[in-house]
């Protein structure tokens, strides 16, 4: 299930997902697993996060491996090469898929609802940490989940009645236990939020600039860095999609990248794409990659250009087919039914009047004249 803003943010189920390729493989035996994503909103991202879970149970195992000092140079999402014999291993690359060092992180926050966040990814209920959230959706890790949130964030201009600001997220607001930072005055004085509190826009951006408080948390993340803790890590966060995450994502890696170089660790989980830089400019097209995918992109949009193409030929075909439909119903309706069963039956254009045929009886007989009676 995910949390549907259509809904009001009550759980939702989404198609499911699976692969036919693993069924085949594993003899059409399949294991089902319900997946709950309460920082999910929209049903094709939840379905993008049970397909990662699909692709990640797909791998075989996952190895505990104590390491010396030397561990400390692998970071997640690096390949290793594992080779014991005596297991029946050989040598082949294995992604690293989390590390201790962030499981332990002192810090974190919750923003924009794209990737899961439970207790197996998030450290919920850990006293050591304090919780920042933003966004309507993160509501029902409250709700649903009893998820505890130490601040929230909500900068936008606030509306009532918009499909932003539902009467569920307002309620919300207005219950929150600790501090509710807002954008501006105004929105403190209309919200009428007992917690509320004006984000120090002019601090921040004086001392960061202004050039990338892109979303909530970018400004999350400049707040955090001026209460120096020993670690910021960022959970349901993603900013994969190519729309206004894009610019959103660059600000959130210029403030973990201000962080880190303050001392301050900076994790994901593995699930987040959040810390992937952007393609290099220019040098990016030497890459086998990007060549590769780009030409896997041109493929695909040759393809696509076909099938719409095809598309086109065959509105068009739909066009004239409901045309002939259409005076064929004409026809239909015109010059059926059971006047047409008898061809002798027919009308003058000039005068419209019925013409009886004569029976065949009276065609074969000549009129009888009456005989005179002989005296």
């Amino acid at each position: 299930v995910f949390v549907d803003p259509a809904r009001n943010y009550e759980a939702a189920e989404f198609p499911a997902v699976s692969s036919a390729a693993y069924v085949t493989r594993d003899g059409g035996r399949t294991l089902k697993r319900d997946l709950s994503l309460p920082m999910t909103n929209k049903s094709t991202e939840a379905q993008r996060v049970a397909f990662r879970l699909l692709e990640q149970g797909n791998n075989q195992i996952i190895v505990p491996l104590p390491m010396n000092l030397s561990g400390e140079r692998i970071a997640p999402q690096d390949f290793v090469q594992l080779d014991f014999p005596s297991l029946g291993w050989t040598a082949g690359e294995n992604m690293v898929p989390q590390s201790e060092a962030f499981d332990n992180a002192a810090w974190s926050d919750i923003g924009t609802p794209v990737v899961t966040a439970n207790d197996a990814v998030s450290p919920f209920g850990n006293p050591e940490w304090e919780f920042w959230a933003c966004s309507p959706g993160t509501c029902g890790l409250v709700v649903n989940h009893g998820a505890r949130f130490d601040k929230f964030f909500e900068l936008h201009r606030f509306e009532p009645g918009k499909e932003w600001f539902s009467e569920g997220y307002v309620e919300f607001l207005r219950n929150f236990k600790g501090p509710v930072f807002m954008g501006s005055e105004v929105a403190v004085r209309d919200s009428k939020i007992p917690n509320a509190v004006v984000i120090d826009v002019h601090y921040l951006t004086n001392k960061y600039g202004p050039y990338f408080f892109t979303s909530s948390l970018a400004w999350m993340c400049a707040m955090a860095i001026e209460e120096n803790p020993e670690a910021i890590a960022f959970y349901g966060v993603d900013m994969a999609a190519t729309t206004e995450y894009h610019d959103q994502r660059m600000g959130c890696q210029y403030f973990a990248m201000i962080a880190a170089s303050q001392g301050i660790e900076v994790g994901v989980p593995p699930e987040s794409d959040l810390l992937r830089p952007a393609p290099l400019y220019g040098v990016c097209e030497h890459s086998h990659v990007w060549i590769k995918e780009t030409a896997r992109a041109r493929e695909i949009a040759g393809r696509l250009r076909d099938a719409k193409n095809l598309v086109a030929e065959k509105q068009g075909e739909i066009e004239f087919l409901k045309g002939v439909l259409d005076d064929q119903d004409w026809r239909l309706h015109s010059f059926t039914g059971n006047f047409d069963t008898n061809h002798a039956y027919t009308t003058s254009i000039i005068m419209p009047e019925i013409l009886v045929p004569k029976t065949e009886e009276a065609v074969n007989t000549k009129p009888s004249t009456p005989k005179k009676r002989r005296k």
